[in-house]
Formats: C-alpha cells, structure tokens, sequence
C-alpha cells in the first residue's frame, strides 16, 4: 500500500473535486441577506497550483501523488498531473527517481539513509520545477493496540493507543483502508431466456469484498499531556446498520510521525475544510507548506512534505461479534402472474428469483444485489482474508 498523506486513491481521474482541491489556498466565506456572497480572487480566477500529497518512507513504497487545485465554481474532475520528473534528494547528493505507474502517481521503494535530510523535487511537463526544504527523516513508533468498541448508540468506534518512551515524537498522523465482505442474501434458482425460465447452470457471486480508504486529515498530538502518549484516539467511526459489517470487516491503519511545523499545517487544512460556513466561524487563511514554485517563490503549492519510517496494524470484526447490527437488506420477493411475466421479467423491471409451474407464478426481486453481490462489491477475495 502507498504511504502518503492526505486523500489519496490511485483512481484519481474518477474522483470528485474534494476538500483539499477546493480549500486549499483560500475558502469563500459567503454571507446570506444584503451581504455580497466573497470570492476570494485565487479561486475565482481558477488558477491550477499544484497539488502534493506524499511520505518519504523507507523499506516500503513511497508514493508521491500530483495533481491541480480548481475553482469553487469548477465542477470538473481533479486533474491529474501527469508525465512529470519526481525525485527525491538527500542532503549529501544522493538523487532517488520514482516512477509514475498511472497518472499522477510517482511510486518507488527506497532503501534511505535514516540519518540524512530529504526533499522532494518536480519537474513537470510544462517545464516548472518545485523543491521542498530539506526535512529530516523521523522515526515513527510503533503502533500499541488497535482496537473497537461497540457503544451506547451502537455505533462502532475504532481506537488506537500509542506512546514514544524517548518522548520526541509528539505529533503524529494516519490513514486507513477499510475492507470488509459482503454476502449476497439470495440465491436465484431460475433465469428467464426468450420468454421461458429456465433453470440456472450459472450463478452470479454470492461472496465479495468492499473497500474504501480515509478522506479525513487524522492528526493527534501529546504535547498537552506532557508525556508521550495517544491514549484511545477515535480514529473512525462505523454507523449502526452499515452494510461494512454485515458479515466481517477489517481496517488497516498507518502511523506516521509528523514534525510540529507539519501538524500545524494539516490542522489549519482541516480547520479550513471542517470548521467554516458561518460569520462565526475562524476566516480562511493562506496555507503555508513547505514545497514551492522555483521560478516564482511566492505561487501557491498546496501539500507538506515529510520522510519517516512507517508502522501499521490490522484489526478484524466478525458481526457475531456485535449486539443488534440489523442491517437492512431490502430484498422482498415479488410474486409476478404469468400475464407479467414479459413485462416485468423480459423488459428487466425484476430479476427472475423462482418459478412455480404448478400455479404458474414467479417470484422476482427488485434489487439485484441481493443475488448479485459483484454489483456492490469485488468478488476477488484479498490475499490477506482470513
């Protein structure tokens, strides 16, 4: 899996605009009643400035993920940025190349000097070049229970506790990937071809996998406790009847250790995409990273760069596990008289379930998921399932 910070996902040309495309140089605080609705000018303008979201790490792949800031006014998919030049430089001369696997992403596995100081350099390809300061490579530690909690509410929460006994660490980051199995809750027994049922010799998959990685900024510092240590940290919450944990669900999250500069950066890009939509609420401010624009110092970059190692942990919830989950399937059966037969089964109104030729009714479901569990979900099975 890639390290990197911040909403990442390979598929980035099928991704709506999010937060941290809209609300990164500046966000329209827009009044109600006679006040002018304000757009801020960078915005409105519909400027393009680079995007950076990425982890040096060594020992597993580091990913560097590049793409364009747009407009609020601009409904367009996230532009990717692609054939660009990515590297990574160590402070003593040392230049490491990633290579770009699909657009916008730059991927390499790097055996680092933990030592040295690290930046990162782009050059796309329309020429630019952009640099990061030299940041110096944090060891991160270890993850020491991932756990849940099933509440009051019946929501599950999902905690983490960690701690650094050499207490320097201090400020710390994740993401996750959610995976979890979805079961089909029919099994046709007929199919309807050329205006007959026939009895089915192929079914459609009846066991799949989803998955979805985190959106939000996750960031916890210790500094206020005075000692080092994150103690049952809601990383995420499960609702009560999520179809996740219908049958078995599984998450797996990154640590990462953050310097105060990059925690103070990513707390401000999550005040700016969280806290905003009221005259009372804090005013949009400019976000200050630590990569910029060669040429022209002052553009915006949006993204902070940091190098670290990386700790991760996986946990497992079987629904026997749970009180009261009841997720609900929404999987009636429709019984169908044979003078509908055509119009509800050979125009595909209904998914043929069962056929009784004794009385000569059929039974169909609106919902094709519940005997087609591809429909929701992958039927491939993850390497790692247990």
């Amino acid at each position: 899996m890639p390290a990197a910070f911040g909403w990442h996902n390979p598929a980035m040309k099928a991704m709506k605009i999010g937060p941290v495309q809209l609300l990164i140089i500046f966000v329209a605080c827009c009044f109600t009643g006679c006040i002018k609705p304000y757009e801020p000018p960078i915005l409105a303008e519909g400027n393009k400035y680079l995007v950076v979201e990425g982890y040096l790490t060594s020992g597993s792949p580091t990913t560097i993920l590049l793409s364009r800031t747009s407009g609020l006014s601009n409904k367009e998919e996230i532009r990717a940025e692609a054939a660009a030049v990515v590297t990574v430089e160590s402070q003593s001369g040392t230049t490491y190349t990633l290579q770009e696997t699909t657009g916008g992403e730059y991927t390499a596995e790097l055996d680092l000097n933990t030592q040295e100081h690290y930046r990162l350099n782009i050059k796309t390809l329309d020429g630019k070049n952009y640099l990061s300061d030299y940041v110096p490579y944090k060891n991160t530690p270890p993850i020491d229970d991932l756990s849940w909690i099933q509440k009051d509410d019946n929501n599950v929460y999902i905690l983490i506790n960690t701690h650094d006994p050499q207490n320097s660490t201090w400020y710390y980051k994740w993401d996750y990937e959610e995976t979890w199995e979805w079961r089909a809750s029919l099994s046709p027994f007929v199919d309807y071809v050329n205006g007959e049922f026939v009895p089915r010799t192929t079914f459609p998959p009846q066991r799949c996998w989803g998955n979805e990685k985190s959106k939000d900024i996750l960031t916890a510092s210790s500094v206020r406790y005075g000692t080092d240590i994150i103690k049952d940290h809601v990383l995420t919450i499960v609702p009560w009847h999520s179809w996740k944990i219908t049958t078995k669900y599984s998450i797996l999250v990154k640590q990462y250790a953050l310097s105060k500069e990059a925690y103070e950066y990513f707390q401000q890009v999550k005040r700016n995409s969280e806290e905003l939509g009221s005259l009372f609420d804090p005013q949009p401010v400019e976000l200050a990273g630590n990569i910029y624009y060669v040429d022209a110092p002052n553009e915006p970059v949006v993204g902070f760069f940091g190098a670290g190692s990386v700790h991760e942990q996986r946990i497992f919830i079987d629904n026997l596990e749970l009180r009261n989950w009841d997720y609900n399937w929404e999987c009636v059966t429709r019984k169908v008289p044979v003078d509908s037969f055509e119009y509800y089964f050979g125009q595909g109104r209904l998914a043929p379930f069962s056929y009784n030729p004794l009385d000569t009714t059929a039974q169909g479901l609106y919902n094709l998921h519940c005997i087609d569990c591809s429909l929701r979900a992958n039927p491939v099975k993850p390497d790692f399932w247990e």
